[in-house]
């Protein structure tokens, strides 16, 4: 089987994290037990806005960065927002400031592992879009890019594109308003509207190495059960020269009665308990691999603090952490499954080091499922792993009445045929810490139902 570093699995998954607006009254006192949180889950790549003037966000942004990135963890750098594109020289005097913000101090941004600067995050979302934020915001593109560009020290950064938000789409004469669709007829409504959207801002492939999207996996996708090709169409206006794809957020809200301080959610993404969650995360960095993407970004590392508010911000940010934040003090904070299954997935692929050749896995996969994936993997010790997986909804909600029901997902018998007898331990991320079977074998099964199955193969 064609095999690629472990490492590759892990770097696959980054996270969004919020350093500048998490305390009403002091950011910084966050930022020290996020850290510990962010690197007691072991990842390797976080998605945080820069900050370039001086005010608590910019303090705190700088605390948190100084310790991840004295760890070694990477950064994708949001900069811009559509306040400061005022005009092209307006955009180019921002875009010279957040760059001078990070080469003046070095003691905090470790320049080589800054690795993307996207460009506008959803211009076309939130109640105050301007009229002309399509303009502003490939104006936004340009300036980023040849200030990016004209500084040697970036040569190495990535500009991205800018994420469009999915567009909220009203009723009208002979067609109802989203909430009155079911999913399967949301989809094309979705696509169309984003599409007018892309192409208002028009082709930016000349200012941006890479796309950057956002997918939320609910009715207007299947980010885990497939391709969601629909709404990657729909922004390929953008770039006429085809360009590499990095996903920079994706969640699901964990918003179903079965949850604490359950409540109802009416956004665009799927919501599903925390148990659920934990099943479908580790998975979302694999089909990211497995569809050519150069990364996706969980949304988000916390939830903001109660109360939660059931249309406003606050409600939208609030369950689709991997943290759960009871009250304002951290010693109240909870982990969720989900935290717990990338823990685990992040240690089992986790294999630094220099650059090496994978070798081939001698091994063939059988089954009787069509939804299965498999993917090969390798860490430098030589020792192989064998991700199994289905691409299956594991939850249904009803958006008008937020109950929700469990999909049943029968276990399909996977049979693996190794050139030889091999130790081999079965991992279950989503669930468990400690391998759940081992033994030594030329020829195995397992059951492969709705959690990531990971083989470690000697």
């Amino acid at each position: 089987m064609p095999t690629r570093p472990a490492q590759d699995a892990h770097d696959a998954f980054g996270m969004n994290v919020h350093f500048g607006f998490q305390h009403p009254q002091d950011t910084n006192q966050f930022v020290e037990p996020t850290v510990d949180l962010l690197l007691q889950l072991g990842v390797g790549r976080i998605r945080q806005k820069l900050y370039c003037d001086a005010n608590r966000s910019r303090r705190a942004t700088r605390e948190g960065l100084r310790r991840l990135m004295a760890a070694g963890v990477r950064l994708c750098a949001p900069t811009l927002v559509i306040g400061d594109v005022t005009s092209l020289d307006a955009a180019r005097g921002r875009v010279t400031s957040y760059l001078d913000e990070i080469e003046g101090n070095p003691d905090v941004y470790d320049l080589r592992l800054i690795e993307a600067m996207p460009g506008l995050n959803e211009p076309n979302g939130g109640k105050r879009v301007p009229e002309d934020w399509a303009r502003l915001t490939r104006i936004a593109q340009q300036a980023l890019f040849e200030g990016v560009r004209s500084r040697p020290a970036f040569d190495h950064v990535a500009v991205q594109g800018p994420p469009l938000a999915r567009p909220q789409v009203a009723g009208g004469p002979g067609r109802p308003g989203l909430p009155g669709l079911p999913g399967r007829r949301r989809t094309p409504v979705f696509a169309e509207a984003l599409a007018g959207h892309a192409s208002a801002v028009g082709d930016l492939s000349g200012w941006a190495d890479r796309a950057d999207v956002h997918i939320y996996p609910g009715d207007q996708d299947s980010f885990n059960g497939g391709p969601p090709t629909v709404f990657l169409d729909a922004v390929r206006v953008m770039y006429a020269v085809d360009r590499p794809i990095t996903v920079t957020e994706y969640g699901w809200a964990n918003t179903s009665p079965d949850d604490p301080d359950g409540e109802r959610y009416a956004g665009g993404a799927k919501s599903c308990p925390e148990s659920v969650t934990a099943r479908y995360a580790p998975k979302a960095p694999l089909n990211a691999l497995l569809l050519g993407y150069q990364g996706a970004y969980a949304y988000e590392m916390l939830e903001n603090q109660p109360p939660y508010a059931n249309d406003g911000p606050a409600m939208r940010q609030a369950k689709f952490g991997y943290v759960r934040t009871l009250a304002l003090d951290p010693s109240s904070w909870q982990p969720k499954a989900q935290f717990h299954a990338m823990r685990r997935f992040l240690a089992l692929f986790a294999d630094p080091g220099l650059t090496f050749e994978a070798q081939p896995l001698a091994a063939s996969v059988r089954a009787d499922c069509p939804d299965l994936r498999a993917l090969a993997f390798q860490r430098r010790t030589g020792e192989h792993l064998l991700a199994l997986w289905r691409t299956v909804d594991l939850y249904q909600c009803d958006r008008k009445t937020n109950a929700g029901r469990y999909l049943e997902v029968a276990p399909s018998m996977v049979t693996v045929t190794l050139d030889r007898a091999r130790p081999v331990a079965v991992h279950r991320p989503s669930t468990q810490d400690e391998p759940v079977g081992s033994g030594r074998h030329p020829e195995f099964t397992v059951d492969v139902a709705d959690e990531l199955v990971v083989l470690v193969i000697g």
